[in-house]
């Protein structure tokens, strides 16, 4: 009896294994799930996440520094762009006009960005204009928003898990030799690495840069906003679940190359002119948090460590695509995300490559019918 040796069809079943794998992931990815059930599976990751915690050493934290900002700077930055942009809708404008005024007030929003002085009155006046909106949706409106919590907890705790196991194993140096010889080519030679960040150091642009790296945040709730308010709960329901598959996407692309991204591998990278910066803040804020996972020690909650792909140009991305058809909030977002994109970057967060990467990744998850 002849054939062929048992050894020779384990590629061919390990491709139909894959194929049926990836089957199952496109079928899930694009049934209908509605919010009331998305909200619960959320914190039963959550708790689970917290487990894997508690089971590799770590006293879970709760981010006191971040949960200020996100509440006096990043949530009436939203609810003043969303409920600007719901007084616009009644309107029904259309138009050229009002696309370049809606991306011209995208450019300003950022400049702005995280000024809570500013945002928080206006967040409560108008809160009050757009009262019905809000108070006709407010169940799933509560959903959205304590899903999001569970979601995001989730993904830094997976952060902090898969940063300690996999500590001895970060490749950043190929990213970073790939970062020198494309820079070499845009800027001549081959540029030291030390110091070579931020690439744009004009004082305006740099600003909105910073402020558009920080800006995700804000993206993030205004389409939350906007889609508790406007769309349906299976809607809202299959955008968290797109949005936290995308991010298990990242981190699962993070255990098989895992990279943590110039500010961490090497903070040396950023002028020491700019680090008088909130950016430098921020990245000095991310590599105590690296080394104090890689040292076991304490943690501050806010664990966001993997580098390839860029998690925040992948989620950028996304929303931007789920928000496609809705062309005023679309063009409003559109040079806030690219701005985004750029800073990732040209600001030192991240390789070329993770951002290459994490363009396509933030496509797939785009849902085709909306």
């Amino acid at each position: 009896m002849t054939g062929e040796p048992k050894g020779s069809q384990l590629p061919i079943e390990k491709s139909v294994a894959v194929r049926r794998a990836v089957g199952l992931f496109l079928r899930r990815l694009n049934g209908d799930v509605d919010i009331s059930i998305v909200c619960p599976v959320l914190g039963v990751l959550y708790a689970a996440t917290l487990g894997g915690l508690v089971a590799v050493g770590f006293r879970p934290a709760i981010p006191w520094r971040f949960l200020p900002y996100l509440a006096f700077a990043v949530l009436p930055f939203a609810i003043v762009v969303t409920s600007t942009l719901i007084v616009i809708d009644r309107q029904a404008p259309r138009g050229r006009l009002v696309k370049l005024a809606a991306a011209a007030g995208g450019i300003a929003a950022v400049y702005a960005y995280g000024g809570s002085i500013l945002w928080i009155p206006a967040a409560l006046g108008l809160t009050i204009v757009v009262r019905r909106e809000f108070r006709n949706r407010a169940r799933p409106l509560c959903l959205a928003l304590v899903s999001l919590l569970f979601g995001y907890a989730s993904v830094w705790n997976a952060n902090y898990i898969l940063g300690w196991l996999m500590r001895n194993r970060v490749a950043d140096s190929t990213l970073q030799r790939a970062d020198q010889f494309l820079y070499g080519l845009w800027l001549g030679g081959t540029p030291a690495w030390a110091g070579l960040f931020p690439l744009v150091r004009n004082p305006l642009a740099f600003r909105l840069l910073e402020h558009a790296y920080l800006a995700l945040f804000g993206e993030v709730l205004i389409a939350v906003l906007w889609l508790a308010i406007s769309a349906t709960s299976t809607d809202l329901g299959n955008f968290f679940k797109r949005l936290f598959l995308a991010y298990g996407f990242g981190l699962a692309i993070f255990i098989l190359y895992p990279a943590v991204g110039p500010p961490i591998f090497d903070p040396d990278s950023f002028d020491v002119a700019f680090r008088g910066s909130l950016t430098f803040s921020i990245m000095d804020q991310m590599a105590t948090e690296y080394r104090a996972v890689a040292a076991h020690g304490r943690l501050n909650g806010f664990g966001y460590f993997v580098a390839l792909p860029s998690l925040h140009t992948l989620v950028a991305v996304f929303i931007l695509g789920v928000v496609r058809r809705t062309p005023l909030l679309f063009w409003f977002l559109l040079p806030i995300t690219s701005l985004l994109v750029g800073s990732t970057f040209l600001l030192g967060y991240h390789y070329l490559l993770d951002v290459a990467i994490a363009v396509p990744l933030g496509c797939l998850f785009v849902p085709s019918n909306r």
